[in-house]
């Protein structure tokens, strides 16, 4: 976070970690990284026991025992979470905090594509990562007025809106997260079906491989990792449903250091 932190202030956010050390191991290690973020020490973990964020795979007997799971709290200033993220075996950096929050975080890459019926925007959560570093990729979807298009869950005759990722040897990639589609009754439509309208964001998880051999030739002439794939939709009005159209989509990310072959 400490890379981010004037991003995350540029956007109304404070920032602070929580750990179960000792302030005097805090203050070793803010001096060692040399971190200007507020370290707050809990020791014997009471609030992380009270937000039952504690790694309960530990055990008692280990010098570990109390340490936090990996992950980040969103908190209003009335002292109210208004947003937790969390996985498992891995922490959330702050450009994903910041892509969940608000989009484009300040400090990542972003390109604009304007078509007929709308707008996209669509960047990473962050600029540099490193193998098996979770990375998120986001589209922004910005419809012009009175025009829809069909949420995955169905469109009947009509192409719904679909994210393809181009196969890539060792990249993983899991399933498109979506909002919530709203319901509406069309005029040539006697059931309801789910339609996106306005403006929507969806987001997917990548994460590259760790095998070097894998690795290496996934990288383009400057050293960067090209992560590619479309987009395809159907846009449509009150009167029209349009041609289906594929769109490509290209994120471009630096490579901090190259995993070590075994």
């Amino acid at each position: 976070m400490e890379e981010s932190k004037e991003a995350l202030r540029k956007n109304g956010l404070g920032v602070c970690a929580i750990s179960y050390d000792s302030p005097e191991v805090l203050r070793k290690i803010a001096q060692e990284k040399n971190l200007t973020i507020p370290l707050l020490s809990d020791q014997g973990s009471r609030i992380i026991r009270a937000f039952h964020t504690m790694d309960t795979s530990v055990a008692p007997d280990n010098p570990a025992y109390g340490v936090p799971l990996h992950g980040s709290y969103v908190v209003n200033a009335d002292g109210i979470v208004e947003m937790k993220l969390f996985e498992k075996n891995a922490g959330h950096s702050s450009g994903i905090v910041l892509t969940r929050l608000f989009g484009s975080p300040l400090n990542t890459h972003e390109k604009l594509v304007k078509l007929n019926y709308m707008t996209l925007r669509y960047y990473a959560s962050a600029n540099a990562i490193t193998a098996d570093d979770p990375l998120h990729l986001t589209i922004e979807v910005s419809l012009n007025d009175n025009v829809h298009m069909y949420a995955p869950q169905g469109g009947g005759e009509v192409s719904s809106l679909t994210w393809d990722m181009d196969m890539q040897e060792g990249v993983s990639s899991q399933p498109v997260e979506y909002p919530p589609p709203h319901g509406t009754t069309l005029p040539w439509v006697q059931e309801e079906i789910p339609i996106y309208q306005g403006t929507f964001r969806i987001t997917r998880k990548v994460t590259i491989p760790l095998d070097i051999r894998k690795f290496a030739n996934l990288l383009n002439t400057d050293g960067d990792l090209a992560i590619t794939g479309t987009l395809r939709y159907q846009a449509c009005d009150d009167q029209t449903c349009y041609l289906p159209q594929t769109v490509p989509l290209a994120w471009k990310v630096k490579i901090n250091s190259l995993p070590i072959l075994q």
